[in-house]
C-alpha cells in the first residue's frame, strides 16, 4: 500500500455561507474577528492553528477552500481569481483601473 501525499495550503478562502442571526454570542464575535459580516463574502486567511480554531468555531456557517498562488493570481479550487491579486506577503494588490494620460 503507498502513503498518498496532500499538500497544505498556506491560505483559506473563507466564504460566509449562513447567517449570524439566532445565533449564541461567542459565534457572532467569531464571525466578526473573521472579518464576516455578510453572507457570500470571501475573506482571505493564513492557515494558522489559531485561525484553524476560529473555523471549528463556526464550521456550520462558513466554507472553507485552499487557495493556492500560481504566477501571482490566487486560484480557488481551480478557478483562476482575476482581480483583486493576492501579493506573496498576504495583502490583496487591486490593479488600477485608469490608464495614465500625459
Amino acid at each position: 500500500m503507498s502513503k498518498s501525499t496532500q499538500v497544505v495550503a498556506k491560505l483559506h478562502a473563507v466564504t460566509q455561507i449562513r447567517s449570524g442571526i439566532g445565533r449564541p454570542y461567542w459565534e457572532k464575535r467569531t464571525l466578526k474577528a473573521l472579518g464576516l459580516n455578510k453572507l457570500h463574502k470571501t475573506v482571505v486567511h493564513k492557515n494558522t492553528p489559531t485561525i484553524n480554531g476560529m473555523l471549528a468555531v463556526v464550521r456550520k456557517l462558513i466554507k472553507v477552500q485552499p487557495m493556492q498562488m500560481v504566477d501571482g493570481k490566487a486560484v480557488i479550487s481551480g478557478h483562476v481569481e482575476t482581480s483583486p491579486l493576492l501579493c506573496s506577503n498576504g495583502k490583496f494588490f487591486r490593479p488600477s483601473t485608469q490608464d495614465s494620460r500625459e
